[in-house]
């Protein structure tokens, strides 16, 4: 079975050497992006399996970003995980399939890529069953939608 490939999409250079880090520790090939028109560009040319996408892209509208995504059939059913730190006060849910907080919590972030790619394999649900106390886990129902909050 091949690597999943994960497009990730972050305006600083730091963000994105953080991000490809991560993704190649979890397994998964990185196509990497610092703009949301590269991330277009890059999802166009490589087609990945899920796009992580930080929703601070140097003063970029991340809507825009996935209303281009949306142009182009394939990438309109493209999960797409949304990256939001404290900063983000309103984030529009809908046309993520999970949004985790940054700074990256490693066991957030995995179980989100692991629902969207395998939608069948239900995430962990507290972070003291890997001996995490006090991490608090996204937990995503069947259609992908952010259910409540496990210990």
């Amino acid at each position: 079975m091949r690597p999943s490939l994960i497009l990730a999409a972050d305006g600083s250079e730091r963000g994105l050497t953080l991000l490809h880090q991560v993704l190649v520790h979890l397994g998964h090939s990185v196509v990497l992006a610092a703009t949301g028109a590269e991330a277009v560009a890059q999802a166009a040319r490589h087609r990945p399996d899920v796009i992580v996408l930080a929703l601070q892209l140097d003063g970029e509208d991340p809507l825009n970003t996935l209303r281009a995504l949306a142009t182009r059939g394939w990438a309109a059913t493209t999960p797409v995980i949304a990256l939001a730190d404290a900063t983000v006060f309103s984030i529009p849910r809908a046309p993520f399939a999970a949004i985790v907080p940054k700074p990256i919590v490693l066991p957030i972030l995995a179980a989100a890529l692991q629902r969207c790619l395998r939608p069948e394999v239900v995430p962990l649900e507290s972070g003291a069953a890997m001996g995490m106390r006090g991490v608090q886990w996204i937990v995503l129902d069947e259609g992908g939608r952010r259910a409540a909050p496990c210990g």
